[in-house]
This record gives structure tokens, C-alpha cells and sequence, in this order.
């Protein structure tokens, strides 16, 4: 049987995300990402639950993401395998929730620049007008 692992997010990038190397030499990403919920509670009145997400990027998804200079506020789909990593503090032990980030999309429209989180950072392309005919043609006009 097979299994799957994947968590897709929709939310606003918490602060410009933190590059670090490892001390075999690869490059990780780390940035939070927020994901609010609205409800109302038990006397009707409307309440918003943040939730703050762990993302990690490593190679050429980290690669992509420092060239585009993202800011906090950014909005982002981000895509990824959860997973867990536990280590021990003050003699308790610690476990944290990440997202392996695999794939990530701007969705905030002033972005300078757009990726698709595969390592391929492009330029947003400007949308020009299409030219408009000054003087349209009749088809009874060609000569063919």
C-alpha cells in the first residue's frame, strides 16, 4: 500500500525567511508561514484563529526562494511533507512540526518576481496592452 505525506497552505509569510548552511554545506530555508481561521464562538461573536507554520526549503526550492526577496505579509501557497524532528532542551525533549517545503507560489500580485518553487525564478512578465488596428481592414479590400 502506498502512503502519502503532503500538506498544502495558503497563508502570509510571517518574516523575511532565514538562510542558513549546514556544516556539510547545503543550504536550508527557514521561514513561518500564518494561516488564519474565522469562527464565531459560543455567543455568536466572530473570532480569528492564527496558526504559525514551520516551513524548511532546502537545495534548489531554497535556491528560488532567497532569489525572490520575499518580504513578511507576503502571501504564499506553499506546498511540502510534514515532518517531525525532536531534540532535547534543558532536558526535555522537544518536538517540532515542519514542512519540507517541495513547492511554493506567490500570490501576492506587487511581487517583483514569480517561481514555482522547483528552482526556476523568473521575472513577472509586464501585461501589455494588445495593439490595437488603427484602421481595419474589410475583407473585400485583399487583394486574395
Amino acid at each position: 500500500m502506498a502512503y502519502f505525506n503532503e500538506a498544502t497552505l495558503l497563508g502570509n509569510l510571517g518574516k523575511t525567511p532565514e538562510v542558513r548552511m549546514t556544516p556539510s554545506g547545503k543550504k536550508r530555508l527557514n521561514f513561518s508561514l500564518a494561516t488564519s481561521k474565522r469562527y464565531r464562538d459560543n455567543n455568536g461573536e466572530q473570532k480569528e484563529l492564527t496558526y504559525w507554520h514551520n516551513c524548511t526549503a532546502w537545495g534548489k526550492v531554497a535556491d528560488t526562494i532567497e532569489a525572490l526577496n520575499l518580504q513578511g505579509g507576503t502571501a504564499l501557497l506553499v506546498r511540502g511533507e510534514i515532518t517531525y524532528n525532536s531534540y532535547e532542551k534543558d532536558g526535555t525533549k522537544v518536538t517540532r512540526t515542519e514542512i519540507n517545503v517541495s513547492n511554493v507560489q506567490i500570490l501576492t500580485p506587487k511581487a517583483k518576481t514569480e517561481g514555482n518553487g522547483n528552482g526556476n525564478a523568473t521575472p513577472a512578465r509586464s501585461k501589455k496592452p494588445a495593439p490595437q488596428q488603427q484602421n481595419p481592414v474589410d475583407d473585400d479590400d485583399l487583394p486574395f
